[in-house]
């Protein structure tokens, strides 16, 4: 038994803590994802659901804050004078996804993602006035990442969805006798069956989901090291079993 523990001491103090390590980040990704499983089974039941009106998302928002992807739908009018440009990819590759404000009442404003439109045709999008019933997802505001440029407001360029920045941005164009305030989220219009631009029906919905593939990963690498660990203490031990003959 001595020389198996003298073999194995330094061996065991320094495999332990990396294989402890191993185990955990294999843990945490089964955690994420049953997270991540949960997400997109919430996000696939609020998708496929009977729309509800605006008034009961914000009911929900005032009462959770989780509105999102909730389908709803809002009657109202655009007010086109006052829209922002969205830089995105669509597919006809570099373009905008065109953010208007909507208003559903007097006062009452949200803005929306009308969808996507390549930078030649911003010129041919209709710009109704007329009084319309929209449908499509409720979404947060965006959040920039360390790669994400700042948004240009003066030049009407924006990278990320700042909601203060764009509500600041467009109530200087409304110019309401009342203070121009927009609900405190986004709503991406559904696709509207019809070959004019913009296209909606932009919202991401195909989540990346590979958290298996990493606790898999962790794990294999944890049982590898157990592998190389056994192989070592055994070499160790017969090099020691050979030098005592």
């Amino acid at each position: 038994m001595r020389p198996l523990i003298q073999a194995a001491f330094w061996p065991t103090i320094a495999c332990l803590p990396a294989l402890a390590i191993l185990i955990a980040l294999g843990v945490w990704q089964i955690q994420r994802l049953e997270w991540k499983e949960g997400l997109i089974s919430r996000i696939d039941d609020r998708v496929a659901a009977d729309p509800l009106f605006l008034h009961e998302a914000m009911g929900r928002f005032d009462e959770t804050g989780d509105i999102e992807y909730l389908r709803v739908s809002a009657s109202g009018v655009y007010i086109h004078d006052a829209e922002m440009y969205l830089f995105a990819h669509g597919p006809e590759g570099l373009g905008w996804h065109v953010i208007t404000p909507f208003r559903t009442r007097p006062g009452g404003y949200i803005l929306v993602n009308r969808g996507y439109v390549p930078d030649r045709a911003l010129d041919e999008m209709p710009r109704s006035t007329d009084f319309v019933t929209i449908t499509g997802l409720l979404r947060g505001p965006g959040e920039p990442n360390q790669f994400t440029p700042d948004n240009e407001p003066d030049n009407n360029v924006w990278y990320w969805r700042d909601l203060g920045a764009m509500e600041s941005y467009a109530g200087r164009i409304v110019m309401t006798r009342n203070r121009f305030q927009v609900l405190p989220f986004f709503l991406d219009v559904e696709e509207e069956g019809d070959d004019l631009w913009p296209r909606g029906s932009v919202t991401r919905l195909d989540l990346p989901n590979r958290h298996l593939e990493y606790a898999l990963t962790w794990f294999g690498m944890a049982v590898a090291l157990t592998v190389v660990y056994v192989l070592f203490v055994r070499s160790r031990l017969r090099r020691r079993n050979s030098n005592e003959l």
